[in-house]
């Protein structure tokens, strides 16, 4: 989630969805967990043999191959939300498969979504329609 406890900060820099989303896309392993699991579930099992020489030899590197993965194949969704706790009970849902009706493949939750989420849920949409 990004832009947590957004309403407690006061921001004079750049924060939140503008630096998550520059972040992800610079495809840096160094200090962004999602791209560490874009390395580990979809780069590294495909790099071949002629690329492990380059790397050896310094020639190419592992932040690049990310970024170019991630340019190629991901998309982004974002809804903005007033609150934090709001943000985090649509993100619990995303992760239990709720709101896209499967479970993402990089950031799954086994658990069960909770009735406060579902309430948060329904507070956000009736908010949207108005």
């Amino acid at each position: 989630m990004s832009g947590k406890d957004i309403e407690k900060k006061q921001q004079k820099r750049k924060y939140g969805l503008v630096t998550r989303l520059s972040s992800h896309g610079s495809g840096r392993l160094s200090g962004d967990q999602m791209n560490v699991y874009v390395a580990n579930r979809f780069v590294v099992p495909e790099i071949d043999a002629a690329q492990q020489v380059k790397f050896a030899a310094g020639t190419l590197r592992l932040d690049t191959l990310t970024r170019q993965y991630i340019h190629e194949h991901f998309e982004y969704q974002y809804l903005v939300v007033k609150h934090s706790a709001e943000a985090y009970a649509l993100e619990r849902l995303c992760q239990c498969g709720y709101v896209f009706e499967q479970r993402p493949y990089l950031n799954p939750d086994k658990a069960a979504p909770t009735a406060a989420d579902f309430s948060m849920l329904d507070a956000i949409l009736l908010e949207s329609h108005q």
